[in-house]
């Protein structure tokens, strides 16, 4: 009987999701910081992410269909690509309980909630730990965020997420000189408040 509710409450809410795509708000989604701590072996690194999951996202999210939002770390060195990985915030939705599910691929916990206000808020914190080599010396560190492309019907007809964002992927990007904070590093930990530049717009 369950299974039963649990098939119908999806049905309804994907055919509420399908007309949601043909009356899109959309957002308009921002990076607020992004800060670097320096320990002897990992870069970490700490960013959120605003104005991004407001407006259409409730409902997206509630649809029962698993929603990736995936974010890209990439590294430079002497203008040379040394780290480049995306990863992925996974929501899910019990029709049944009404509980999200966010899971990070960054990290083994799972968060879980049946508040949609802290889901959005914990959605667009990043959080990650990246080994690093000295001899990167100085390095450019950007991050990017980008919705994927995602089937909703029997049909398997495609639609881009990125509309929700007005096909602009949020970045920001900043600099650090490894090799001048060396001498600095007999302390716990040092964190580095970067001067936070203007998000850059998709090119």
């Amino acid at each position: 009987m369950l299974e039963n509710l649990g098939s119908q409450i999806i049905s309804g809410v994907l055919a509420f999701s399908m007309l949601l795509f043909s009356n899109v708000k959309g957002n308009s989604p921002e990076f607020k910081n992004l800060n670097l701590s320096l320990t002897p072996s990992y870069l970490y690194l700490n960013a959120d992410l605003s104005s991004a999951f407001e407006n259409d996202f409730p409902v997206l999210f509630s649809s029962g269909q698993e929603i990736p939002i995936h974010y890209k770390v990439n590294i430079k060195s002497r203008g040379k690509e040394v780290y480049v990985r995306k990863h992925s915030h996974k929501v899910s939705f019990d029709t049944i309980t009404g509980v999200y599910t966010l899971a990070k691929s960054s990290s083994e916990r799972k968060y879980h909630t049946h508040s949609m206000d802290d889901l959005i808020r914990e959605l667009g914190k990043v959080r990650l730990s990246i080994p690093y080599q000295k001899s990167w010396n100085t390095i450019s560190v950007e991050l990017e965020a980008s919705l994927p492309k995602l089937s909703f019907d029997e049909e398997d007809r495609e639609t881009d997420l990125m509309a929700f964002w007005r096909f602009k992927k949020p970045k920001i990007k900043t600099k650090l000189n490894i090799k001048n904070i060396e001498k600095y590093k007999r302390s716990a930990k040092l964190e580095l408040r970067e001067e936070i530049p203007a998000p850059l717009k998709a090119g």
